[in-house]
């Protein structure tokens, strides 16, 4: 099955799947660079923006409309979006290893 086919639920679940292997066809390299420089967690009127932000995202199959969306958010949205994805990494690579917690 390839990315196009997907529906959003399995098409997040398989950039989940990329990220644990370090790989984030979503985002361009400097973006992280910027979020290391204020990795800062996420507040809860954040937290509820970003489950807005992730269901636009996931309104789009194809990873090059995904990709679209998300270099035309403002720097904050994708931010948001990018923290999530990561913290959604990280809980199911914890998931899979609980000795790690």
């Amino acid at each position: 099955m390839n990315m196009f086919s997907m529906n959003r639920e399995e098409s997040i679940k398989r950039l989940v799947e990329l990220g644990k292997a370090g790989f984030y066809p979503l985002f361009d390299d400097s973006w992280f660079f910027e979020l290391a420089k204020n990795n800062t967690p996420l507040n809860a009127k954040q937290q509820e923006k970003a489950k807005s932000l992730i269901k636009r995202l996931g309104q789009h199959r194809s990873l090059e409309r995904q990709k679209t969306v998300l270099f035309s958010m403002p720097e904050e949205d994708r931010n948001i979006i990018m923290k999530t994805f990561l913290k959604l990494v990280e809980g199911s690579i914890l998931d899979e290893a609980p000795q790690l917690h």
